[in-house]
């Protein structure tokens, strides 16, 4: 690597590391990460160029391009802050890292847990710090950085309200009594704490902090049931409830309108899968001869939920008559005609009128 370059990297690393001026000290996994990730970028510009500021923009956008997924927006993440740092400390002229985006990855289609998913996770929770945490996720859809950073104001007991990132929601009956198990355990565990967050460890009761990611996620990190999947079946299960309403969803739960109607579309995507599936096991009816040549079929016609209107099909001499024919009635006589036991069993009742709705209903010869 070209002294140019090198220096300009080496200064970037030490900084994530040991921070700056104004600047917090990074992980050392975050700093691993960061230069893995564009390691083979800067060996290929080491071949071309001897310093960073001969990079230019489209170089960036190919280095971008090279990759997929979720890669291409962690390498366009650990580029920006490369020549963030570089244009900071003047070792570049400009940053080429300017205005460049990765687009915003389609997710499939997010799916509700299976009840034996959230039993688990329920199970998990022996602990009142840990019930409390599943509550909040499971109950109010809140992000575990939400959980772990609400204030004791935050929860109003005698008004039976609490607030969730900012939106105030309703306190239910079941994340009350989490709530007021837990404020027991810490009131005789930590008496004298002055830490004014809701939850609290061992280490942050003698500091104003809040909790770490690390004991908020605990209980359920291995789980399939994780706190962020009981956060989003939370708001699928409301979205599929409350008919995929996306303004609902936004005022329930305070979330950005793109997401509320990301899980609107979700939920009729799921809806309409669900009554394509019921559609074709319970609805759909045939009866028939053993032979299969004579018969009814017997469909739903419109809204697969909607019992009331059904598609009429018969089937006659092994021909199914009713999808294109004017008069399935009609088609049918035309077809018997040359059956005289079958005609003369059915026009010679003398219950039956003979019908002329259309041509193919003209009168039969006797």
């Amino acid at each position: 690597m070209p002294p140019g370059i090198h220096r300009v990297v080496e200064a970037w690393i030490r900084t994530l590391l040991d921070g700056g001026p104004r600047s917090e000290p990074r992980s050392r996994q975050t700093a691993w990460v960061y230069l893995n990730e564009i390691q083979p970028v800067l060996l290929e510009w080491s071949s071309r160029y001897d310093h960073l500021r001969e990079v230019t923009r489209e170089d960036i956008v190919a280095a971008r391009d090279a990759v997929t997924g979720k890669q291409r927006e962690s390498r366009i993440v650990a580029l920006r802050s490369l020549f963030r740092h570089a244009k900071k400390n003047g070792q570049i002229f400009r940053n080429p890292t300017i205005r460049i985006r990765v687009p915003r990855q389609t997710g499939g289609i997010p799916q509700a847990l299976v009840q034996t998913d959230i039993d688990e996770a329920i199970g998990a929770a022996t602990t009142p710090d840990i019930r409390l945490i599943v509550a909040l996720a499971a109950v109010h859809a809140a992000r575990p950085k939400m959980i772990r950073t609400m204030q004791l104001d935050d929860v109003d007991l005698g008004n039976r309200r609490i607030t969730v990132g900012g939106h105030v929601r309703p306190l239910d009956d079941l994340t009350r009594q989490a709530v007021l198990d837990w404020l027991d355990h810490r009131r005789s565990r930590w008496p004298n704490t002055a830490n004014p967050h809701l939850l609290i460890t061992q280490k942050t009761a003698v500091e104003f902090g809040p909790a770490g990611k690390l004991w908020t996620t605990r209980a359920t990190r291995n789980l399939t049931a994780t706190l962020e999947r009981l956060r989003v079946d939370r708001q699928l299960e409301e979205a599929l409830t409350h008919g995929a309403d996306p303004l609902h969803l936004a005022l329930v739960f305070g979330i950005d309108e793109k997401t509320a109607i990301r899980y609107g579309d979700a939920a009729r995507q799921l809806l309409a899968s669900e009554a394509e599936e019921h559609h074709g096991r319970s609805l759909g009816m045939r009866i028939s001869t053993d032979d299969g040549r004579f018969g009814l079929i017997l469909t739903p016609a419109g809204d697969p939920w909607d019992a009331r209107f059904f598609r009429f099909q018969l089937i006659v001499d092994s021909i199914i008559m009713g999808d294109s024919e004017p008069c399935i009635l009609g088609s049918m006589m035309l077809t018997l005609q040359n059956r005289p036991g079958l005609r003369t069993r059915v026009w010679l009742s003398p219950t039956l009128t003979r019908p002329r709705c259309c041509p193919c209903c003209a009168p039969m010869p006797p």
